[in-house]
């Protein structure tokens, strides 16, 4: 294993880009305030209200009453620095409201009751719903239950925990966050990527982001879901796609993948206001079979071919649980972790990139609480890509398609204070995805009486915002 490339790590390479133009760390919005707005319904302008929802219960209301007033005026005094409040920080015009409910299976009811009461049509509000904590490797959860009840009614939601409103310290650097995402869940945008510099040769073509993901149902393994999220170069969200997938029937599986890649190209295109596009592709999930694989490789295929627009396909395998472990020994016996954006080369085309390491060579600062430096593995899926005679005049090296990848881990809204992610926001989500939309398969097809794999959901409202965050 040989180390061949090393990104550029110091304070620039971290910085984000805000409304105002300016450049800082994801803490910037508080000084800059966000990026803007999505050009596709919904955006944050369409809400009227933020509805905290919460269980009838005494301690639990008053807890709720603090929380509501923090998160629309932010703190005072020495903790103002931290969080200057929902409405200040985004310059938007919104009521916010308390409503209780008896059960959890109500909260839909209790949610779109309290709207009407308003005279406000559903998606003119926004939930944030208070729940005990539960651990999100249960499917069986409360968290998914509830999550999975508003995303069948095409309603984005917040969940935010009892245990974290108890939690005075942690609490207080929990709104800032949650801010950030409800703000991105209505459709905003709160902070993108500096314009790549790998980008410099290409200023006549836009270039796409896509990550596939194919994840299993965690009770029934012939049931699962293969869906895409779509961003740009700057990691600009632009919309989402997926599919109700048979994981036993490999030829349905592979038309429902074919369809469901051919379906996201359209749309992209449709999007694209440039001729020329580039794709590049993370995909991550369970290993893909030879006909799951030949099922990407057609719907790729056969779209450049139909289309002029393509200019080039490019498709990276990404794995995240990596047994592999990098450190240097020092002569005093001292483990030193690598940097952020190292990488190895294991062969020809398959890399390992250093995403939970040290953040500044100088003053090492790393984002690994425990243990070693676990890093991703990125493999180039050369034979799942289109031929193409324009790849070469682009000049894209693998450098630039690995940049892509380390780029999209800079984008976090869950958890703003670290830089860097382990993992790319394109393929991070995947099982938050599959188990709320296969939750919502669940409902659906119980209320209608219908076979599961009959189901599909209707994404055209919620596809456009970052639902799953």
């Amino acid at each position: 294993m040989r180390h061949i490339i090393t990104f550029e790590i110091n304070n620039e390479n971290f910085q984000l880009r805000f409304g105002s133009g300016e450049s800082a760390t994801p803490l910037g919005i508080i000084k800059y305030g966000p990026y803007g707005a999505s050009t596709y319904s919904p955006t944050p302008n369409n809400y009227e209200a933020i509805l905290i929802l919460y269980k009838d219960d005494d301690k639990i209301k008053n807890l709720a009453e603090g929380f509501k007033n923090d998160l629309e005026q932010g703190f005072e005094g020495r903790y103002s620095a931290i969080f200057p409040g929902f409405k200040t920080l985004f310059k938007l015009k919104i009521n916010f409201s308390l409503v209780s409910f008896k059960r959890y299976d109500k909260i839909y009811e209790a949610f779109s009751s309290h709207c009407k009461d308003m005279n406000m049509n559903v998606n003119k509000c926004f939930p944030v719903i208070i729940l005990p904590r539960t651990s999100k490797g249960d499917y069986r959860s409360i968290y998914y239950r509830v999550k999975a009840m508003f995303l069948k009614n095409q309603i984005l939601t917040q969940i935010f925990t009892i245990d974290l409103l108890n939690d005075k310290k942690n609490y207080r650097w929990s709104l800032l966050p949650t801010a950030v995402q409800i703000y991105a869940k209505m459709g905003g945008i709160p902070y993108v990527l500096t314009k790549p510099r790998y980008y410099s040769t290409l200023r006549d073509y836009s270039v796409y982001i896509m990550g596939l993901g194919i994840s299993q149902h965690p009770l029934h393994k012939n049931r699962g879901v293969g869906f895409v999220t779509v961003f740009d170069d700057q990691g600009i969200w632009q919309f989402m796609n997926a599919k109700n997938l048979i994981m036993g029937k490999d030829e349905d599986m592979s038309e429902r993948l074919a369809k469901l890649l051919d379906e996201t190209i359209d749309e992209l295109l449709k999007r694209s206001k440039s001729k020329n596009n580039i794709l590049i592709m993370h995909y991550s999930g369970k290993e893909i079979s030879h006909r799951e694989e030949e099922a990407i490789r057609r719907a790729v295929r056969e779209k450049a071919e139909r289309l002029d627009k393509f200019a080039a396909v490019h498709v990276l395998k990404i794995r995240k649980h990596s047994d592999m472990v990098v450190w240097e020994n020092q002569e005093n016996g001292v483990k030193v972790y690598p940097p952020v954006g190292a990488v190895f080369q294991l062969k020809r085309d398959v890399y390992l990139l250093v995403t939970s390491g040290c953040l500044d060579e100088k003053k090492p600062k790393c984002n690994i609480r425990r243990g070693l430096s676990r890093p991703i593995i990125v493999s180039r899926h050369r034979d799942i890509e289109p031929e193409d005679i324009n790849k070469e005049r682009l000049g894209l090296t693998d450098r630039d398609l690995l940049a892509t990848v380390f780029g999209m881990c800079r984008l976090n809204y869950n958890s703003i204070q670290n830089p860097v992610s382990r993992e790319p926001i394109t393929t991070r989500y995947s099982r938050e995805i599959a188990w709320l939309l296969l939750r919502a398969y669940d409902l659906i097809a119980r209320e209608r009486s219908i076979d599961v794999d009959k189901v599909e959901l209707n994404l055209d409202r919620i596809g456009n915002v970052m639902w799953f965050i």
